[in-house]
């Protein structure tokens, strides 16, 4: 269950809409640490932090994937690229 503090302080270092299919990097240094889709997008490329896929290490974990409007990943990305739709993507706090 999701406390009202951790309701309070998601997003609270602030966020990035991405609703382009330009390469996008966070607007503040580091990375952000989830990303939301608004409306259903697919993610062309990105680039994450320490990330596995099935056990190996990935250099584009969600290529091609597509997220349905609402989905919420948690993990650490650097960059990102959509074919298309648009995401909000949170930024880690420092």
């Amino acid at each position: 269950m999701t406390t009202e503090t951790q309701k309070l302080l998601f997003g609270r270092a602030g966020q990035d809409f991405i609703t382009d299919t330009n390469t996008a990097k966070p607007s503040k240094n580091g990375s952000w640490f989830a990303i939301t889709a608004l409306t259903e997008t697919v993610v062309d490329t990105c680039s994450t932090e320490d990330t596995t896929l099935n056990g190996s290490a990935s250099a584009a974990p969600l290529a091609g994937l597509t997220l349905k409007a609402g989905t919420t990943l948690f993990l650490s990305l650097r960059s990102i690229k959509l074919t298309s739709g648009t995401v909000c993507c949170y930024l880690k706090a420092e």
